[in-house]
C-alpha cells in the first residue's frame, strides 16, 4: 500500500468520525494515526516529506513544547522528515494549525502527483542559485566571544531568550539574511538555538524576535 493510500485512508476515518467530536480533538486523533504509520527511517515518508511539505511555510507562526529534550518552539515550517514528525505529534493549542495543515493535505490527497506551486521571480532565482557561505568552528567561536564572552560557556538563546545554549552547541543565526544580501560575518551572526534559526527562515532576526513577544 503505497502512503499517500494510507494517508487517504486514515482522511476518511476522519471524515466519517462522529460530528460532535471536538474539532481539536479530532484532529489531533488524525495526525496520531498519521504518524503511525510512519517511522523515522522511514524512506517512503522522507520522499513524501520532500515532495510535498519541505517548502511549506504555515500562514502564521504557532506555539508548541516538544520533548527529547523538552523545549518551548515556535515555527511555521518544518526543517526535516523527523521535524514534521515531532511537531505534529506534540498538542497544538490552536484550531488555526489543524486547519491549515488539513487544507495543506487535503490538495495532496486530492492530487498526490501535484507538487505544489511555487512562485519564482528572477530575482529570488538568482538568490537561490547562490550557494550559501559555510561558517566555520573559528568563525562561530568569535560570533559566541563577540556576544556572550569567551569566559562564559552557558547562555540563553539571543534570539528567544528561552533556549539554553552553549559554546559547543548552537547555531550562528544570520540578523540580516543571506538571500536579503545579508553578510556572514561577526557582525551580521548571532548564537541562537536550532529552533529559532530554522523557524526565522528569510525574516529579519530582529523582526522575528518582534513576533516573538
Amino acid at each position: 500500500m503505497s502512503f499517500i493510500t494510507k494517508i487517504s485512508k486514515l482522511y476518511i476515518e476522519y471524515k466519517n468520525k462522529d460530528n460532535q467530536t471536538s474539532f481539536i480533538q479530532s484532529k489531533t486523533e488524525l495526525y496520531r494515526l498519521l504518524l503511525d504509520v510512519i517511522s523515522d527511517n522511514n524512506e517512503e515518508f522522507d520522499m513524501f516529506f520532500k515532495n510535498h511539505i519541505s517548502n511549506l511555510e504555515l500562514n502564521q507562526y504557532y506555539f508548541t513544547r516538544l520533548s527529547n529534550p523538552h523545549r518551548e518552539c515556535i515555527f511555521n515550517s518544518f526543517v526535516d522528515a523527523n521535524d514534521f514528525i515531532e511537531k505534529v505529534s506534540a498538542f497544538i493549542n490552536d484550531e488555526e494549525f489543524y486547519k491549515e495543515l488539513n487544507s495543506f493535505l487535503s490538495q495532496i490527497i486530492v492530487s498526490p502527483n501535484k507538487k505544489p506551486i511555487i512562485v519564482t521571480t528572477i530575482e529570488n532565482q538568482k538568490q537561490k542559485e547562490k550557494k550559501k557561505k559555510y561558517i566555520s568552528a573559528t568563525l562561530k567561536r568569535l560570533v559566541w566571544n563577540k556576544w556572550i564572552g569567551e569566559d562564559i560557556g552557558k547562555a540563553k538563546c539571543l534570539c528567544c531568550n528561552v533556549t539554553a545554549i552553549t559554546q559547543l552547541s548552537f547555531h550562528a543565526g544570520h540578523i540580516i539574511a543571506e538571500s536579503n544580501g545579508g553578510e556572514t560575518n561577526i557582525s551580521n551572526l548571532k548564537p541562537i538555538c536550532q529552533n529559532c534559526n530554522s523557524s526565522m527562515g528569510k525574516k529579519n532576526m530582529n523582526d522575528f524576535m518582534l513576533s516573538l513577544k
